[in-house]
């Protein structure tokens, strides 16, 4: 699940850095998640110099790795963090596109914790979901036996009906013959 995140300098009252995160919940870990992420920067030269009471960690959970490549690149330019930390992204060009109404309101105050808390609930219903496909899988098994079944009996009811018909007209024809 791709996430783009913001650093605010809370003293200069600006975003300091723009990065991006994914992590593969498939892999049973938060690769390279978030919190991983925040720990790592914590070493970074810009983090120690702006310093971590001085900092607020946003982030915007998007839907793909393109929403977030596009994203990321468009805050650089948008905030202009490339000129003192991400280096890497500058030079790209100046936006001609505006996103800033497509983020507006959906940054999230990061709080390692709840963060945490709320990536093991996305594990436990993942889980939860698995287990619920099981059951319904077997259901839509036997449903599907049950229904091989009865097209079975019908068909064995409806050849009964047949040869008691065949029976029935025989036997009134019989009774007509001998009257």
């Amino acid at each position: 699940m791709p996430y783009v995140y913001r650093y605010i300098d809370l003293q200069k009252e600006e975003v300091c850095y723009v990065g991006k995160v994914t992590t593969y919940e498939d892999l049973g870990e938060a690769y390279n998640g978030l919190t991983k992420r925040h720990s790592q920067h914590k070493s970074d030269e810009w983090y120690k110099k702006v310093g971590d009471e001085n900092l607020l960690l946003q982030y915007i959970r998007l839907n793909s790795h393109t929403d977030a490549d596009i994203l990321e690149t468009w805050l650089i330019q948008y905030y202009d963090t490339g000129q003192l930390y991400n280096i890497a992204k500058t030079g790209w060009g100046e936006p001609s596109i505006d996103l800033s109404l497509c983020i507006f309101g959906k940054w999230r105050n990061f709080r390692q914790s709840t963060f945490e808390n709320q990536q093991e609930i996305h594990k436990q219903l993942c889980d939860i979901a698995d287990g619920l496909w099981k059951q319904t899988e077997g259901l839509v098994f036997n449903v599907d036996y049950a229904l091989e079944s009865f097209n079975k009996r019908v068909k064995e009811l409806q050849s009964d009906l047949i040869k008691a018909h065949k029976i029935s007209r025989f036997e009134m024809q019989d009774d007509f013959k001998r009257r």
